[in-house]
């Protein structure tokens, strides 16, 4: 049996994709998939000036902007990639405030 190849593959985003704000998600497993949804909540809008009311406050709508179906057997893929990448920024953000003391 020949041995599998390697093809690269190229990485394509298009110039229009646009980036969407998430400060939510909710992850769930269906069908062998691990289905991930992102929400943007959108906390109440106060005006300056308005009395703070934090107990007329009853839910914060969270609207879903976009999910995805992974196959389980990426998720340790993307578990590595995002600790890699944060662990980079938090040792910046870190350095960053370091330089600012001195």
């Amino acid at each position: 049996m020949p041995e599998p190849r390697k093809i690269p593959i190229e990485w394509r985003v298009p110039e229009d994709l646009r980036a969407i704000f998430v400060n939510h998600m909710l992850v769930t497993e269906m069908d062998g998939q691990f289905i991930v949804t992102f929400f943007e909540a959108k906390p109440p809008m106060r005006l300056e000036g308005e009395p703070k009311n934090e107990d007329a406050i009853k839910s914060v709508p969270a609207t879903a902007v976009v999910r995805l179906a992974i196959p389980p057997q990426q998720i340790p893929n993307i578990i590595s990639a995002l600790g890699r990448v944060y662990k980079t920024f938090s040792e910046a953000s870190l350095a960053a405030k370091e330089g600012e003391k001195e």
